[in-house]
C-alpha cells in the first residue's frame, strides 16, 4: 500500500481483528456487542470526517508526510469508547497531526446530539501538533502544549477517559499514570498505545484495583506490524445502563 507517512503510520485493521476490538471494547464498557458494532459504523462511515481530512491534507507542507484518506486503527477504539462511555472530560498525552483528537471530537460531537456534553485535551510539547483539531471539531476540545507530566499535575477536571500516547518509555509512562491517579473518577477508561513496549498500565490496573486487558493490532496490507493496546477499567456497568445527561 503506497503512503506517503514517514511515522506515526495509519491503516486499516484486518476484519477479523476489528472483530476482536468490538468484543474488547464490548467488556471493557460492558456495553453490548451490537452497540459496538452501531458506533463503529458511524465512525467508519463518517464522510465529514473523511472531508474534513481530505481538506486538511491539501496543504503542500503536511501532504508530503500524510495521507488524505482516513484510515481506522487503535483510532477506531476512541472512537467508540467515547460513543459507548459518553466521558465529560477525555485527555490525550501526545497527539501528533491529531487523528485521534479528530476521533475522539466526533464522537464527542455525536454524543451531544444525544446530550452528554464533553471535552476533549490533547497535549504535546510540539507548538504546531493536533493541526487536524480544527474547523467544525475544535469546538469540542483543545491542544496544551507542554510537558504532559507537568500539565497533568495542573489539570484540574476529573478525568473519565485517559489515552496515553506521548514519550515511550516505561518510566515516564508511569509516571503520567501517577499523575491523573487522583483525577480519574470511578469509571474511568486509561489506555495506552506501547502495551508491546512496557508493562507500565498494567502495573498502575494491578495497583489501583483496575481490571486490564490488551489488544494486539494486525494492519491490513502494510509493514507495519501494528502496537498493542492495553485498557485499565473498573467493572463496568451493567449493559443497558448509560451515564446520566444531567
Amino acid at each position: 500500500m503506497e503512503s506517503r507517512e514517514v511515522t506515526n503510520f495509519t491503516y486499516d485493521l484486518e476484519q477479523r481483528n476489528v472483530r476482536y476490538l468490538y468484543a474488547l471494547i464490548s467488556e471493557v464498557t460492558g456495553r453490548p456487542y451490537s452497540e459496538i458494532e452501531i458506533f463503529a459504523f458511524e465512525a467508519i462511515n463518517n464522510e465529514t470526517l473523511r472531508s474534513h481530512l481530505r481538506v486538511m491534507h491539501q496543504d503542500p507542507l503536511r501532504r508530503q508526510f500524510a495521507d488524505e484518506r482516513l484510515k481506522w486503527g487503535r483510532q477506531l477504539a476512541y472512537y467508540i469508547l467515547v460513543r459507548a462511555m459518553k466521558p465529560k472530560v477525555v485527555v490525550e498525552t501526545g497527539v501528533d497531526k491529531g487523528l485521534g483528537a479528530i476521533a475522539i471530537a466526533a464522537a464527542i460531537q455525536r454524543n451531544q446530539r444525544d446530550g452528554f456534553v464533553g471535552r476533549y485535551y490533547g497535549t504535546d510539547i510540539n507548538p504546531d501538533a493536533g493541526y487536524l483539531l480544527s474547523g467544525e471539531y475544535a469546538a469540542f476540545g483543545e491542544i496544551l502544549v507542554g510537558d504532559s507530566a507537568g500539565i497533568l499535575a495542573s489539570f484540574q477536571s476529573p478525568i473519565d477517559f485517559f489515552v496515553f500516547d506521548s514519550e515511550r518509555t516505561p518510566q515516564y509512562e508511569a509516571l503520567e499514570y501517577q499523575k491523573v491517579r487522583e483525577k480519574l473518577t470511578d469509571e474511568a477508561v486509561l489506555l495506552t498505545t506501547f502495551a508491546h513496549g512496557s508493562s507500565a498500565l498494567l502495573d498502575f490496573a494491578l495497583e489501583s484495583g483496575r481490571h486490564y486487558l490488551s489488544f494486539r493490532e494486525r494492519p491490513k496490507s502494510h509493514f507495519y506490524s501494528g502496537s498493542e493496546i492495553g485498557f485499565a477499567f473498573a467493572k463496568s456497568s451493567p449493559a443497558g445502563e448509560i451515564p446520566s445527561a444531567s
